[in-house]
């Protein structure tokens, strides 16, 4: 029995320390900010009520009716649906602070009516006889209500503990989800990288094919001919030796970026280079390629000339 405890704690033990560790983080400053919100509610429920120190009958069902709203959602959808106001605040939808966020949200509404509980409880005679003295409201409040309420206060953020103990439990699922979610856009800008990638490949591979054939076959004459398609076949090669390389910065898409690294590029020499690798391919097809725009009087451009080819 012993062993099997060891063994587990072993295995587990530092993933159980640090989810104890985050769970008591989680709902200590959710308490605390969720407190800091839903109190201040709680009061201005109970004194705007009809029979309150301060009545306001139209606020305080505006009031009561943004709570219960804020009480009635369910928190797994509340913390979806409010995931990018979370990002606003704490500047991430994961973790210890994307659950804190939520949390402060759904917690807020219900303290508030404990609180609105808590105060109804405090005797009536009590605040008359305050103002009758000449207390103002907020001394009322400070003074009367809040001291008297607190053994029901106390209660109530047990209850409340309690209640934001349990919602930490939902928010570890839809952290779960929204990693889930990320990884599946990762693998699918994965599986378009490797898709534009063997796109790219294709392209030096047919024209290195369209440059080799006549060379094997005699069609090249001259020594210049063939020194100018070997210098072209040179060039294909060193660009599939740089668009492998690229695949190897594959893992860069985790960080949302490729970089792209920029030269002076001529605009001329780019246009003819292109056009003479592919000549063969076009008189193969019946075509006939031509550049029939000069291009000398073109500034040159900061560009990367693999990727514009």
């Amino acid at each position: 029995m012993l062993e099997s405890l060891s063994a587990f704690w072993a295995e587990y033990g530092t993933l159980l320390l640090e989810g104890t560790r985050d769970t008591l983080i989680m709902v200590g400053l959710s308490t605390v900010f969720a407190y800091l919100i839903g109190l201040p509610l709680g009061v201005l429920l109970s004194i705007t009520q009809p029979h309150g120190i301060w009545p306001h009958k139209w606020f305080n069902r505006v009031l009561g009716w943004i709570i219960n709203v804020g009480r009635s959602l369910p928190f797994i959808i509340l913390m979806i649906a409010i995931m990018d106001f979370t990002k606003l605040i704490v500047g991430t939808k994961m973790g210890v602070p994307g659950a804190i966020v939520p949390l402060v949200v759904s917690a807020a509404p219900f303290i508030a009516r404990m609180v609105e509980t808590s105060l109804a409880e405090v005797d009536a005679g009590v605040v008359e006889a305050a103002q009758s003295m000449g207390a103002s409201r907020l001394q009322i409040v400070w003074k009367v209500y809040l001291p008297e309420a607190v053994p029901s206060l106390i209660l109530g953020a047990s209850i409340s503990i309690i209640t934001i103990l349990g919602y930490t439990a939902i928010a570890g699922a839809v952290g779960l989800i929204s990693d889930i979610t990320q990884q599946e856009r990762l693998e699918r800008t994965r599986r378009e990288y490797v898709s534009n990638v063997s796109h790219e490949l294709r392209t030096p591979l047919t024209a290195v094919r369209a440059l080799v054939e006549p060379l094997k076959d005699g069609m090249v004459t001259t020594e210049d001919a063939r020194m100018r398609y070997y210098d072209i076949i040179l060039r294909e090669v060193m660009r599939l030796s740089r668009l492998i390389n690229d695949q190897l910065e594959l893992s860069r898409l985790q960080s949302g970026t490729i970089p792209i690294e920029k030269t002076r590029v001529a605009l001329d020499d780019l246009v003819y280079d292109v056009c003479d690798r592919y000549a063969n391919i076009a008189i193969e097809r019946g075509l006939e390629l031509k550049v029939l725009t000069d291009f000398s009087d073109c500034p040159a451009v900061w560009a990367n000339a693999d990727r514009v080819e």
